[in-house]
């Protein structure tokens, strides 16, 4: 029989399963009071959770234009938001997000993370990941997924000595880095500490403004030097303005500025110098400065080497198609012919005696003096051992020069003992062209 509320006294106390609910149905419009236990209500009410707290099976949440948020939110709350567009947001304290699992997919446009340092995370400030197409997945025989669309990544840091943006290996290993004053790092083991410098390869390293290091071998490819480049395993570029390109090759001189080192073990540690190596039998180590030195045969001697105001020498035969040729050094005297102004010199008598003092004579080398008496006057003559040069004629003897005004006589020297001046000539004389 059906009972007025009124007649009902309030409960206190802890509900059971015996606990009953009263209140009315109206299957036929008669409002027929009703009344069941908790225990019946749980039996017909579909459960959305298991006794664990955990759902009891997949849900379908459906909010429209609203946001789905877990946790708490704020500048630097915690949680996760959903958007009904499909953005997930994660805030500032709450970490990372990770996608797992074959063939996953991101398949909506934006993705926004926060993180900060002092949690141990890795991006610092405000990061963005945008895409404007769907992520694709890598496939079933991996986990990994592509994008194909374009891709912007913008990473701040409060500092330029930082990363902006790095990748690491599953090692935790950088393999790839961009500072925030735009210096970056490519390969594993590879930095760069100076804001313009280019770092690419395992172990590369770039420690000097502008500096380029590019190799990828066991040993370590730097560039220590200011607008330096080095290039290849085991490769140095100590010194500023200086290349190393090759295999064991350049200095870790700091001091030596303008060196150049090209090839297997080319170390030349030269100021202002150049070295080209092609040989395998060990280290080429010149010091030559202003010197240009290739080695093909040997680590030691070089092949070629060109030294700038100094002597320059090739170190194998030489065959010439054309003139090989010097040119004719005028103005000489007899007491001063210096032999590096030229193999051939012209000199003009003066109307007296004078001493044959030459410089800078080579054993081996040939000389030519072209004589010319004055135009006027008295006949000159020249006294060929009176100095510090040894002149050795043939039979019967020194020559008499030609007399006659502006007559020319031919002298031929050839060098055996070379010095700084004088030296030791076997001589040869056709005189009076005229």
């Amino acid at each position: 029989m059906a009972v007025k509320f009124s007649a009902f006294t309030t409960r206190t106390g802890t509900l059971d399963a015996s606990t009953r609910i009263v209140g009315y149905d109206d299957p036929a419009g008669t409002k027929t009071n009703v009344e069941f236990t908790l225990a019946t209500l749980v039996d017909n009410v579909p459960n959305i959770y298991n006794s664990d707290g955990t759902l009891s099976a997949n849900r379908l949440v459906n909010f429209n234009s609203n946001t789905l948020q877990l946790g708490n939110q704020g500048t630097d709350g915690a949680g996760v938001k959903i958007f009904q567009d499909g953005r997930i947001e994660i805030a500032k304290w709450s970490g990372s997000l990770k996608v797992s699992g074959y063939g996953t997919q991101l398949r909506q446009n934006f993705l926004r993370l926060y993180s900060n340092t002092t949690l141990g995370a890795t991006i610092t400030g405000f990061a963005t990941l945008a895409a404007s197409s769907n992520w694709t997945d890598g496939g079933t025989g991996g986990n990994g997924f592509s994008i194909n669309s374009r891709l912007g990544v913008i990473g701040v840091h409060n500092d330029n000595t930082s990363y902006a943006f790095r990748v690491q290996n599953s090692d935790l290993e950088d393999m790839f880095s961009v500072r925030n004053d735009g210096a970056f790092a490519l390969g594993k083991g590879a930095n760069t500490t100076e804001s313009t410098g280019i770092a690419i390869g395992t172990n590369a390293s770039s420690t000097a403004a502008s500096g380029i290091a590019i190799g990828a071998m066991t040993g370590h490819v730097t560039t220590a030097g200011l607008r330096s480049i080095a290039m290849g395993g085991s490769t140095r570029a100590a010194g500023s303005y200086s290349v190393a390109i090759g295999y064991n090759c350049g200095n870790n001189s700091t001091s030596v500025n303008n060196c150049v080192n090209i090839g297997s073990s080319a170390q030349g540690d030269g100021a202002n110098s150049i070295t080209l190596s092609a040989t395998n039998a060990g280290d080429v180590v010149p010091s030559t400065a202003k010197a240009f030195g290739v080695y093909m045969s040997s680590n030691t001697t070089p092949d070629l080497e060109v030294v700038g105001g100094g002597e320059s020498t090739l170190n194998t035969s030489l065959k010439i198609t054309g003139q090989a040729y010097t040119e004719l050094h005028t103005g000489a005297t007899p007491a001063d012919p210096d032999w590096n102004n030229g193999n051939i010199q012209e000199m003009t008598l003066a109307s007296s005696d004078q001493d044959f003092d030459p410089s800078n004579a080579k054993a081996g080398a040939t000389y030519i003096l072209k004589i010319k008496q004055p135009s006027s006057g008295a006949a000159g003559t020249i006294n060929w051992n009176a100095a510090s040069a040894t002149v050795l004629w043939p039979s019967p003897g020194e020559p008499t020069l030609s007399t006659a005004n502006n007559a020319v006589d031919i002298v031929t020297l050839i060098c055996v003992v070379g010095g700084a001046s004088g030296g030791t000539y076997y001589a040869n004389a056709t005189l009076n062209f005229s």
